[in-house]
């Protein structure tokens, strides 16, 4: 997609802009993740912010941090020095081939439903190398490979490898009995010290003597948790004024402290494992936010909770994700956190992660959600296909074909469906947010767009019936919509906001300005941008359509393809002779 809209939005953004004159040295217009205008003093580092009616200061030097912080995002994008367009030429020149075949063959696609297997093909050697993979190696390639990447951190690919677990059935037994028995004893609250035991016996066993690194996050989240304390303090009450029982139990609770600190510290040594980290977390803010019984205290830990939070993160942990996925009030935010979750391995993640990204107006990095954690083999984003996300093109009979292919889906040995592209056609998807320009992360244009087509005022373009009169009344009634929807960067953020709604608002920008920067220029290969035929052909007859943006396009030839993991394919298919 083009940012031919982006003129009008600057117009919009200056005329709003305070008085200062432009010429000065020290002034500077920069442009924030929604291509917004703002005028920066270079000099002092300070914004030279819009006026509000309602009085502003409070948290202008943290808004101006972050800002800055967004700005510099963007403007350091990876594709800035790597991504080169190449514009279709519209005029005929003596002695070259013209490219009006070429556009008018792509030009056609749009006025109907993708073809299986058309969009972002697989090649033959990319589907021979995919094969040589593992379990672990196929998700984490699909997940490459679908252009989705973890804003809110920049992830480690030592965190999408997990430490090999135990295959003897002894310790794998151990692990499922003990993970049985910790359960049940959870559930009988005061009454559950036998079975606590039961439970520790076996978890240790599977960790201390096969390894099994979950076996070992289990029993150290078992030596702190309120459960267990529970169930010992209930062990007391049957005997209150036994002192060799209080002595017994009081050592017991304060090695099992000590035994989780160990635990934990040793898989951070062994593997750098997120889950420990977080782990460790939890267990510092047991420390101070419960009051136990006073008899019993906790080891202390020389870490603080900030760093070992920063830590969890930035090494990947499931529970760091999951918590903050599950405690903000923001569709962008926990979209966002529930996808970091799917790429680390959750594939269940990814159906939360296409709701909430969807409902926050990223419609195509929703929908790519939707279409890995299909790929992945989760069934709830499979029905999901046949229950559209909102804005995908309403089809009766393409979603009836898809619930009968969901009855007997063709799964791989892994459980996964890769080459699902292949069996069943992928969707236009409309969306006012791409690659350096997202533009609506509160849903407001596709929101008003479909009430609109619910309302009978315009047509939707994808319609059968859709002609190119009533395709171009959506083409201006999009671009006329998306500055209407644009956040208001240029203005500081009103005192009488809570701490709360500002903490939202600046992490929000903050992902809006990650997503500018990572948003693949040539569009989630799962997840096409639609265009109207008209509008490409009037791009194209300016000179500014970039061949690139053909969906059609293999993905192992895209922009954010991993270099390195195209060379592994070449090279894999020059050692088997495989030819395209």
């Amino acid at each position: 997609m083009n940012k031919l809209f982006l003129a009008t939005l600057l117009i919009f953004t200056l005329n709003a802009c305070k008085g200062e004159d432009m010429n000065d040295k020290d002034i500077k217009m920069v442009h924030t993740p929604n291509g917004g205008g703002i005028k920066l003093n270079t000099k002092t580092n300070e914004f030279l912010f819009n006026q509000r009616k309602k009085p502003t200061g409070k948290y202008t030097q943290e808004y101006t941090k972050a800002l800055l912080e967004a700005v510099h995002i963007v403007d350091n994008s990876p594709y800035k020095k790597s991504y080169e367009p190449k514009y279709l030429d519209p005029e005929f020149h003596t002695g070259q081939k013209s490219t009006l075949v070429e556009f008018k063959d792509w030009q056609k696609i749009y006025l109907k439903d993708p073809i299986k297997g058309a969009i972002a093909p697989w090649t033959k050697a990319e589907k021979a190398y995919f094969h040589s993979l593992d379990g672990e190696g196929r998700y984490n390639y699909l997940v490459k490979r679908s252009g989705l990447v973890c804003t809110p951190v920049d992830l480690k690919d030592s965190t999408l490898t997990r430490p090999k677990r135990p295959k003897e059935k002894r310790f794998i037994n151990a692990y499922e009995q003990g993970m049985k028995d910790y359960k049940e004893a959870k559930r009988l609250d005061y009454k559950g010290y036998d079975l606590f035991q039961k439970a520790i016996k076996n978890l240790s066993y599977a960790y201390e003597e096969g390894k099994d690194y979950k076996a070992g996050l289990a029993l150290a989240e078992l030596g702190y948790s309120k459960d267990y304390f529970r169930a010992i303090i209930g062990k007391l009450d049957q005997d209150e004024n036994n002192e060799a029982l209080l002595d017994k139990l009081i050592n017991e609770f304060l090695k099992a402290n000590y035994r989780s600190i160990r635990i934990y510290e040793e898989l951070i040594e062994k593997y750098d494992l997120g889950d420990a980290y977080w782990g460790l977390y939890v267990y510092s803010r047991k420390i101070e936010d419960t009051v136990f019984d006073d008899r019993f205290y906790f080891v202390q830990l020389e870490d603080s909770s900030e760093e070992l939070y920063k830590n969890a993160f930035e090494h990947g942990a499931y529970g760091a994700f999951g918590a903050k996925a599950n405690t903000i009030y923001s569709d962008l935010i926990a979209g966002e956190y529930q996808l970091c979750l799917g790429i680390l391995g959750n594939k269940k993640a990814f159906y939360d992660a296409a709701i909430g990204l969807s409902d926050s107006g990223l419609k195509s990095r929703g929908f790519q959600a939707l279409w890995l954690g299909v790929q992945l083999g989760d069934k709830k984003c499979l029905e999901r296909l046949y229950h559209p996300l909102y804005g995908i093109h309403k089809n009766p009979l393409k979603q009836q074909l898809i619930k009968d292919f969901a009855k007997n889906p063709p799964y791989d040995k892994y459980g996964m469906l890769p080459f699902l592209d292949e069996l069943i056609s992928t969707e236009w998807i409309i969306d006012s947010n791409e690659y350096d320009f997202i533009s609506d992360v509160d849903n407001g244009v596709m929101r008003t767009f479909l009430n609109e087509i619910d309302e009978g005022k315009i047509k939707d373009p994808r319609d059968v019936d859709s002609t190119p009169e009533s395709r171009w009344e959506f083409d201006k009634y999009l671009t006329g919509n998306k500055t209407g929807f644009v956040r208001a960067y240029s203005y500081d953020i009103p005192n009488h906001w809570s701490e709360a709604d500002v903490e939202i608002y600046l992490e929000e920008l903050y992902l809006q300005a990650k997503l500018a920067a990572l948003t693949p220029p040539q569009g989630y290969p799962n997840a096409p941008y639609y265009f109207t035929p008209e509008r490409l052909e009037w791009i194209y007859k300016k000179g500014d359509l970039d061949a690139k943006l053909d969906p059609r396009i293999p993905a192992i030839y895209r922009a954010n393809f991993p270099e390195e993991l195209r060379a592994k394919i070449q090279a894999y298919a020059k050692e088997h002779n495989i030819k395209e």
